[in-house]
């Protein structure tokens, strides 16, 4: 082998490679490589080298590695590669910019090692020049493609920001000073003012709504007047990098200065002029000219629909006023509730405009959706992970409290206690946290309505008095000044008032708790002030902000000694804003606290007409277009819908239009019945809340007929149910439906799933038989948890069922088709097949379809609820709960023979 390489002539005697091959290498190689002496003279350098330097064959023999190719900053400096060789380095790797002698430099990697002479004597180094331009311009295209981007999420990111801004003011003012804030922002601009068209008296005027950074009145001018006005009228943007002398003037510490830059865009919906915006900056404003057009196309839409507003707001104000004059003005009248028709058509027409924009802005965001349902899931789960061990620790403690196991000592009453205590703390912490996850992703539900307040009064008096007579304090309510009534949300406000009332009583030792209410009367609105003053601890000066922070309290001690997670007053905070208000407080360390809740009275002005007239004036403006019979193309599938909101029943016909039902309307329960005994619809759109007939009595009487009492029902309510008046609901309802979340998917499907129920004789739902067992009720308890199994059938072996165990769906399927048992308890997470999926195929299977399913969740996420009654359970209860729920929800639904 080795006298075959040796006869080839590629290497020497030794095995080696012979010198002409080396050199044949040396020189093919693309890398620029050269040799050079200790004194920096160039030995050698191959074709690439050449190339570079720009020299033929030897020319570069007797020349100085730096006058062919050189570093300025390296060359014959101790950061020399030769040098360093000298020094004792191995390798030398060096990043630097190269310049040949003709002056021609590009970026480049050097490379360098020892060159030596047979006996190993260094004599030189051996220098590799990598040419990295092409490497260093693909960086620099990439890093201004990464900056575009950049610019182009930011811009993303304040569209968003500013459309959601305008969507949640109603009030012009406010409106404008919002928007032209955003834009000065936006724009990086020092001055800015925002222009309203006023045509009342004939005269194209543009009057100053707001302005930025400007002192003074900016002047009113007509459209087509000086620069601005011909901006307005010819409907176009301009952009000025030379801006007149007596142009305002930009201000600072420094002095004055006028500005480099001027832009003005007419203000514009379709063809119709609303104003002009003029922004002026140090700054060039060209380049940011396509992200202000969208911003200000969406200004445009807001004012538009801001200045109809007012204007229908002030045509009501008229038209109480002219009613008392009807018979001397009645055509006047006309002619305005005309107007105020047309005016509802444009108000719409720019709705369904903002909804198209909405869209597009949720498809932007279906990343941060996405994120937000995983940690929804993921809390959810935790919730599950977390009640199911908890249920049992509470359940049997409360088992062996009662002497389920035999009559206990006062030690181990007292110790039962301390677990069943602390058990609930934990469960308070679950649910604050569920409460907080459920506010930052805005899917808390917030209902506004008017309700009593002197019932929530002494409802939260019922719950706070036993807690502070329990520490002998005494405790105050002093509700002189309260008003009546308040519209808010009622459950939301009492959550409030109970946690700054625990808290209050939990710090206080000794003293008193007082919770007080005042009236406040404002020019807009009115305000009830809610506070609560305590005895206690106090809080430390500088430390009033820290308490409403998440998972903050004002030191360890305070947790050591009073419990608490320092979630309950950010939730409060949180919710306070919800609603509308404000909360502080004030403090002395060793004197107790006061903390202010301030919330409106009503969010609605009180210049707004009275809601009887307003919902007078709506109804027989919109009566004239909703049709109370609207006949679609497709099948013959009859909708009824059942609401005394007249802009929910347009929005509802403009949502089913295109599906192919035909379409019914009534403004009241009495009427509902009516059509529904007529025209036999195959579904019915209920609300609960409307005036003559509510929505509960309308099911009570539509169940007490046999010709309409299966009709299908779905609820669509602004009510925040709680589980009894859920299960107060009567009839054949197929779901539960939010107003303020109608979406047209959730409603069609809804809707076809309660229609394809009634055609399908297999999903109808019958009394269940009556049924007798002579040794005593069976009753099936699915529950993969063996602790909370256990606790289960300990309390329903005190009642004297006969229990069946499933430690799975699977199984539960298995037993109750072998048992035929009387009653499931269905947990709902399980390995296999989960509580719903089991309970689903259950009622399938013969005989089984009417047997009462109980759901045992530990879920407490929003929907969850829904979901369960949804999937065909008849109930639910909540882990953990304690003996005396489950017991009675057993005997609620066991048959009753």
């Amino acid at each position: 082998m080795k006298d075959n390489i040796r006869s080839s002539g590629l290497y020497d005697e030794k095995g080696l490679l012979t010198y002409a091959m080396l050199d044949q290498a040396y020189h093919a190689t693309p890398c620029p490589t050269r040799i050079i002496d200790l004194n920096g003279r160039i030995l050698s350098q191959n074709r690439a080298m050449n190339q570079i330097v720009k020299v033929v064959g030897d020319e570069y023999q007797g020349k100085y590695c730096y006058e062919l190719l050189r570093t300025i900053e390296v060359c014959q400096t101790d950061l020399c590669p030769l040098r360093q060789i000298e020094a004792g380095r191995q390798i030398v790797t060096l990043n630097a910019d190269r310049e040949t002698f003709d002056g021609h430099s590009f970026p480049a990697k050097i490379m360098a090692a020892p060159f030596r002479d047979p006996e190993g004597k260094i004599i030189g180094i051996i220098e590799i020049t990598f040419d990295l331009t092409e490497h260093v311009e693909i960086i620099q295209q990439l890093e201004a493609t990464n900056q575009s981007l950049q610019i182009i999420q930011r811009e993303l990111e304040a569209y968003s920001q500013f459309v959601t801004e305008l969507v949640k003011e109603i009030r012009l003012d406010s409106l404008a000073h919002k928007a032209l804030k955003g834009l000065v922002q936006e724009s990086q601009s020092q001055l800015g003012i925002i222009y309203l068209l006023d045509g009342q008296d004939g005269d194209q005027l543009l009057k100053p709504l707001t302005t930025w950074g400007i002192e003074g009145s900016p002047p009113v001018f007509s459209v087509g007047q000086g620069l601005s006005g011909q901006v307005a009228k010819d409907g176009s943007p301009l952009f000025l990098r030379e801006v007149p002398e007596d142009y305002f003037r930009i201000g600072s510490g420094l002095g004055e200065s006028p500005p480099r830059s001027l832009a003005l865009f007419p203000l514009k919906v379709g063809d119709q002029l609303v104003g002009l915006v003029e922004l002026a900056s140090i700054q060039d404003l060209s380049p940011k000219e396509a992200f202000l057009k969208g911003l200000i196309n969406q200004l445009a839409i807001a004012l538009f629909n801001a200045v109809s507003r007012q204007k229908i707001e002030e045509l009501n104000l008229e038209l109480q006023e002219k009613n008392r004059l009807l018979e001397l003005q009645n055509e006047e009248l006309q002619a305005q509730s005309e107007e105020l028709m047309a005016q509802a058509e444009e108000i719409q027409s720019q709705a369904e405009e903002l909804a198209a924009q909405r869209d597009v802005l949720e498809k932007k965001n279906l990343e941060i959706e996405e994120a937000n349902r995983l940690k929804s899931e993921f809390l959810s789960n935790m919730s599950h992970e977390l009640r199911t061990p908890l249920n049992a620790v509470l359940g049997m403690a409360r088992l062996m409290l009662d002497e389920a196991a035999g009559p206990l000592t006062e030690r181990q009453r007292e110790y039962l206690e301390v677990i069943i205590r602390n058990g609930n703390s934990l469960l308070e912490l679950i649910n604050d946290i569920l409460d907080l996850n459920r506010i930052e992703s805005g899917k808390i539900d917030i209902s506004f309505a008017e309700f009593s307040l002197d019932d929530l009064l002494k409802d939260v008096e019922s719950s706070i008095r036993p807690l502070a007579e329990k520490k002998n304090l005494r405790f105050i309510l002093s509700s002189q000044e309260a008003p009546k009534t308040i519209v808010t949300d009622q459950k939301r406000l009492r959550q409030i008032l109970i946690n700054l009332l625990s808290n209050a009583v939990k710090f206080t030792e000794e003293g008193e708790v007082e919770l007080k209410i005042r009236f406040k009367e404002g020019p807009e609105r009115d305000f009830v002030c809610f506070e609560v003053r305590d005895t206690g601890i106090g809080i430390p000066p500088g430390q009033e902000k820290v308490i409403f922070e998440a998972f903050r309290q004002i030191n360890g001690s305070i947790t050591r000694k009073y419990g608490g997670s320092g979630l309950g007053l950010h939730i409060v905070k949180k919710l306070t804003e919800l609603l509308g208000g404000e909360i502080s407080v004030r403090s002395q360390p060793g004197k107790g606290s006061v903390f202010s809740l301030t919330l409106p009275r009503d969010r609605r002005s009180k210049r707004r007409p009275s809601d009887e007239s307003w919902k007078a004036l709506v109804k027989q403006a919109l009566h004239k277009e909703v049709d109370p019979q609207v006949k679609t193309s497709g099948e013959e599938k009859k909708v009824l819908v059942v609401d005394d909101d007249m802009i929910v029943i347009r929005e509802l016909g403009v949502l089913l239009r295109s599906t192919g039902w035909r379409l019914f309307f009534a403004f009241d329960g009495q009427g509902g019945l009516k059509i529904a005994q007529e025209k036999r619809p195959d579904l019915i759109i209920l609300d609960l809340k409307m005036p003559i007939m509510d929505g509960f009595t309308f099911l009570e009487h539509l169940v007490k007929d046999p010709e309409i009492a299966d009709i299908p029902v779905i609820v669509l309510t602004s009510m925040d149910l709680n589980e009894a008046q859920i299960r107060e609901l009567k009839g054949n309802i197929q779901g539960i439906i939010y107003k303020g979340n109608i979406g047209r998917e959730e409603l069609i499907n809804q809707i076809k799933k309660a229609l394809d129920s009634m055609a399908s004789p297999e999903l109808v739902k019958e009394p269940p038989p009556a049924r007798i067992r002579p040794g005593g009720r069976k009753i099936l308890v699915a529950e993969d948890n063996p602790d909370n199994q256990y606790f289960i059938e300990e309390i329903l072996k005190r009642h004297g069922f006969k229990i069946i165990r499933a430690l799975n769906g699977r199984e539960a399927i298995e037993l109750a088709s072998l048992e035929r048992p009387d009653l499931i308890l269905m947990d709902i997470q399980m390995p296999e097949i989960s509580g719903l999926e089991a309970g689903q195929l259950i009622r399938r299977l013969p005989g089984l379809e009417d047997v009462p399913i109980i759901a045992l969740t530990a879920k407490a996420m929003a929907g969850d609820r829904e979901k369960i009654l949804a999937s065909g359970c008849n109930d639910y209860i909540a882990k953990p709960f304690v003996p005396e729920d489950l017991i009675n929800v057993v005997y609620k639904w066991l048959p009753k023979n």
